[in-house]
């Protein structure tokens, strides 16, 4: 008895040793839930872009660039708008629609470098972050409206979807305006650019923000 009351004793130790592996197994595993819910939460499902924090971002950038001044810490800020969305739906369907959505995202991700940052907000409307020269700006919206021109959807029928965007896109070297104005001073630009879309697939307005 004596003995075997020993052996359970020198057991008792190795099964907490257990119990508490078991239970920092299970905390890891809860914690790499969490952070894989916390991510998709801040993306968009479709695009995997950001769906958070874009004027956050964007008062970061517009802060470092007032701080260091100069062209090689510009900010330039991007909208993109897919043209006549609504009636796209009506012709092809939520399900294409959808995949525009997707595609166009993935459009934007290849472009855009490591630093730079892409959203998309609301339905038909992307927005980009970068840090970048105005001719850098004008050159990555530029590749956005060739790609976009290139893009080939088809919907449930087969039918070829003609897709197209309008772009409007400020940039600012050293003190310019704040996050609020620039946005409010791109979205005129897209606006602009709007305008065109009748006439032109993938109308761009480019201005230096003042």
């Amino acid at each position: 008895m004596k003995n075997l009351g020993q052996r359970n004793v020198r057991s008792t130790p190795m099964g907490d040793c257990r119990k508490c592996r078991e239970l920092e197994d299970e905390n890891a595993a809860l914690k790499a839930k969490l952070k894989n819910a916390l991510r998709r939460a801040d993306r968009d499902e479709l695009t995997g872009l950001l769906r958070r924090g874009l004027m956050a971002t964007l008062k970061r950038r517009i802060k470092r660039t007032s701080l260091n001044g100069g062209r090689s810490n510009s900010v330039g800020f991007i909208m993109i708008d897919i043209n006549d969305m609504g009636d796209l739906n009506t012709a092809h369907g939520h399900p294409t629609i959808d995949k525009v959505v997707a595609r166009l995202g993935g459009l934007i991700k290849r472009h855009i470098r490591q630093n730079d940052r892409a959203f998309r907000m609301t339905g038909d409307e992307y927005f980009t972050i970068v840090d970048c020269s105005e001719e850098a700006v004008r050159l990555l919206t530029a590749r956005l409206a060739r790609s976009v021109k290139r893009l080939r959807v088809y919907d449930a029928s087969d039918r070829h979807v003609k897709v197209g965007v309008s772009i409007g896109a400020s940039f600012q070297t050293g003190r310019g305006l704040d996050a609020k104005r620039l946005y409010e001073f791109t979205d005129v630009l897209l606006y602009r650019a709007k305008t065109r879309k009748a006439t032109e697939r993938c109308p761009i307005e480019i201005k230096a923000a003042a």
